[in-house]
Order: C-alpha cells, then structure tokens, then sequence
C-alpha cells in the first residue's frame, strides 16, 4: 500500500521524500563516524590543555629553584659550620663523631671512657624529625671532681648534649654515705646529639 501512496506522489513529492531520507542516511553515518572522533579528539584537547598547565608550573619551579639555588649552598654552608650539631652524612658516621666527642670531653677531665655502644634509631624517628637523633650509652669511670667536671662540659659544650638515664656508682661496689675525693666512680648515662637530615 506504500508503494502506491508513493506511485501516487507527483515527482516533486518523490524527490522530496529521496531528499529526507538522504539526510537521514547521512545524518546517522555521520553520528557513527565522527561523533565518536570527535569525542576522543575534545578529551585529547581537555588532556594536553592539563600537560601544558602542569608543564607551565614545572617552567615556574625551575626558575624558582634557579634563583634559589645561591641561598640554598649559602645555607648549606653555615649548617656544615655549624657546630651546634653532628656535621656527619650518615648515622654510622655521626655516632662515630659523637664517641670522638664523648672520649675527647673525658680524657680532657681526666676520666676514663670504659665502653660506648651506639644505640639504634627508630625508622619512625628517621622519617618524621628534620634532625635525626644518634644516641650513645656511655660508661666511664672517675673521681668524683672529674664526673662533675665531665658532666659539666658535656652540657655547656659547643655541640649540644643532652645526658639521660644518669647513674653513678662506686667503682669498689662499696656503699659508704661518706665518698673520699678520690674514689672512683662508674657513670653510666644516654648521651645524645643530633644530626640534620639531609634530602
């Protein structure tokens, strides 16, 4: 029956009816292929649009840095002079400082260094401080008048000391309330010093 309504149609109406169902045709071959291509191409465009935003403030950090770069060794400097705290790279290296330190402060006061055993850091310290604590157990041994003056210097040093977990005995194993100027002691204490992080 639709093919006599069309029969029917005069050849304007025919043509007309061709017309329609040609744009159609192309409307819905265009949808499958370029809707999609232009799909892709507007999320490539969103995506270079961020690298270049991204690069644009990676360009800013470098100059950034670049002029930062003179006062960062300047300050870089002034920390390796600083005697304030350990200037070692390592932990190994600074605990060997700090016992260079502990035996040097000793034998000046005339005591006597028995044992040093450096005592470990933990990883959440290490990940947390901007300065790394590297801490020593000391014991050492001497008059009464050289641990005074021993403990003295550790605390009014150059380097900052902190002494922890202080105790001190006679070295006889005696228990006399009653100490003679030159018995000797044994001290045992935590000694620590601090060393910055580097990055």
């Amino acid at each position: 029956m639709s093919l006599k309504i069309l029969r029917s149609w005069d050849k304007k109406q025919q043509q007309a009816v061709a017309v329609g169902i040609l744009m159609v045709f192309i409307v819905v071959v265009l949808s499958i292929t370029l809707l999609p291509i232009w799909t892709v191409n507007s999320s490539y465009r969103t995506t270079i649009g961020q690298m270049q935003d991204r690069l644009q403030q990676l360009r800013e950090n470098i100059e950034s840095g670049a002029k930062l770069q003179p006062r960062y060794a300047q300050l870089k400097r002034i920390q390796m002079s600083n005697k304030r705290h350990l200037n070692s790279d390592t932990e190994a290296v600074a605990a060997a400082e700090l016992q260079r330190i502990i035996k040097d402060i000793v034998v000046e006061n005339g005591a006597q260094i028995v044992s040093t055993q450096i005592l470990p850091t933990s990883q959440k310290q290490a990940q947390q401080e901007v300065f790394l604590p590297v801490s020593l157990k000391v014991r050492l041994r001497g008059t009464l008048a050289d641990v005074v003056d021993t403990l003295y210097d550790i605390e009014t040093g150059e380097t900052f000391l902190f002494l922890d977990n202080v105790i001190m005995r006679d070295s006889t194993g005696g228990r006399s309330t009653r100490a003679k100027s030159n018995t000797k002691l044994d001290v045992n204490f935590d000694l620590t010093a601090y060393m910055p992080i580097t990055s």
